[in-house]
């Protein structure tokens, strides 16, 4: 499986929080978005709903890419849905849309309060060459703030040589998350100069773009994928029933949290099995 973008997670997201439609417009204008082959819905199916645009055919990112508005009206005769406030610029045969239940915003909010949640289930491997340089008298210096768990330092003393391996013993890791410092030995007497090389497992990043992916590669992405799908719909369900403690959605929406907030606990879970076994094939092999 290739590696999950946010457009992809979004998209999957609300494909399963339900009420979901992207298509390709066959017209459009500033306040409308006509799609004749592909919008086939009951009058008003899709007021209260929001139109996020895709894509702009005309290229380079040119408005209305990326704007998204509320659906006040929609036809079935002309397979017209209609926004209030109007787009920055006219729809235009040939862009793409997306039709959600919630804001788009939203569902990226809750991609990444699951990428946030899942903590350590799903490392990252990161590898820094440009973090440190050796100065004189100095033995202390700050990691990056995503460092979970550094796992090897490495130095050489110019771009043509090869990285050697410090000992265990030779440095150590002080500090706080977020504000960790590498401690190198003053017995090892680095050359001033040399240059630093951090391998180490770090948190997964919050996606920014659409085009961003989580980065932890197979075989764990797939766990993180379900866990990511069952953890975003968890927050988008407890969300909405929030939002309406006394409306006739609150119990429908608490009964989906909860079945989603279980669904992501047994992919954490089970991701953590997983790893428990590959960590005793590991200590086989040695032994």
């Amino acid at each position: 499986m290739a590696e999950k973008t946010r457009a992809e997670l979004v998209a999957e997201v609300a494909r399963r929080f339900g009420h979901y439609k992207t298509g390709t417009a066959t017209g459009g204008s500033t306040t409308t978005v006509v799609d004749t082959a592909g919008l086939y819905a009951p009058d008003d199916y899709w007021v209260g709903h929001y139109v996020y645009i895709l894509e702009d055919a005309g290229g380079g990112g040119a408005a209305p890419e990326a704007e998204e508005r509320p659906v006040t009206d929609y036809d079935q005769g002309t397979a017209t849905l209609t926004v209030d406030p109007a787009f920055t610029a006219a729809v235009a045969s040939d862009d793409t849309y997306q039709v959600l239940a919630v804001r788009r915003a939203e569902i990226e909010a809750a991609i990444n309060a699951a990428i946030v949640d899942a903590g350590l289930s799903w490392p990252v491997m990161m590898e820094d060459a440009a973090t440190l340089t050796i100065l004189a008298n100095d033995y202390d210096y700050a990691l990056p703030a995503g460092v979970v768990k550094l796992l090897q330092v490495s130095t050489r003393s110019g771009a043509t040589h090869p990285w050697l391996p410090l000992a265990p013993g030779s440095w150590m890791v002080s500090g706080t998350p977020g504000a960790q410092n590498l401690q190198l030995s003053p017995a090892w007497a680095l050359p001033v100069g040399d240059l630093v090389r951090l391998d180490y497992l770090a948190r997964p990043a919050e996606l920014t773009t659409d085009a961003g992916t989580l980065g932890v590669g197979e075989p764990a992405e797939r766990e993180f994928v379900d866990f990511i799908y069952a953890y975003a719909l968890f927050w988008l369900h407890d969300q909405m029933a929030s939002a309406a403690p006394e409306g006739a959605g609150f119990r429908p929406h608490l009964t989906q949290a909860q079945y989603y907030l279980e669904m992501a606990e047994r992919v954490r879970m089970r991701a953590g099995e997983d790893a428990g076994v590959v960590e005793e094939e590991k200590k086989g092999k040695k032994d």
